[in-house]
C-alpha cells in the first residue's frame, strides 16, 4: 500500500501541479472478525461523504458502494463476491447505508480499533469486549 500511495500522491501532484501529501496518515488494515464490526464499519464508511460535507445523501458521493447501487446502477466485476450484493436487495442495503451512525455505533468504533489482536491455535482473535446490541 505504501508504494501504491506514493506513486499516486506523485500523479496526483503532477497533474495539478501541486506537492506534498496527498493522505493524511498511513495506510492501515484492521482484522474485522464479527459481522456486527463489518456491517458497523461499512456504514461508517458509506456516511464519510456526510461528515465532510461533501454529499448531502450517502447515495450522492460518486466514490462510495452505494452510489455505484443506487445511481449508477452497476458495479465492478471485483464487487460480484460482496457479502452486501449476495445477501441483500437493493432497498434493504439502501435504507440500511443511508442510516446515519449513532454515537453508540461511533464509541462502539473506538473500542474495536484498541482491541488488541493476537494469534492463538492459528487463529487470529480479539481480546474479548461487549459488542454492540
Amino acid at each position: 500500500m505504501r508504494v501504491i500511495n506514493a506513486n499516486y500522491a506523485k500523479y496526483f501532484n503532477k497533474k495539478y501541479k501541486r506537492s506534498g501529501h496527498l493522505f493524511q496518515d498511513r495506510y492501515k488494515s484492521k482484522y474485522i472478525l464479527s459481522d456486527n464490526y463489518l456491517y458497523t464499519l461499512l456504514r461508517y464508511i458509506e456516511n464519510n461523504p456526510l461528515e465532510a460535507s461533501m454529499a448531502t445523501k450517502v447515495c450522492e458521493y460518486p466514490y462510495t458502494l452505494s452510489y455505484l447501487l443506487f445511481k449508477a446502477k452497476t458495479y465492478y466485476p471485483c464487487c460480484n463476491d460482496s457479502i452486501l450484493i449476495k445477501e441483500f436487495d437493493i432497498k434493504t442495503l439502501n435504507e440500511f447505508l443511508g442510516k446515519p451512525i449513532s454515537e453508540d455505533e461511533l464509541e462502539y468504533l473506538k473500542t474495536k480499533e484498541k482491541q488488541k489482536i493476537y494469534k492463538k491455535d492459528n487463529k487470529i482473535e480479539m481480546s474479548q469486549s461487549k459488542e454492540f446490541l
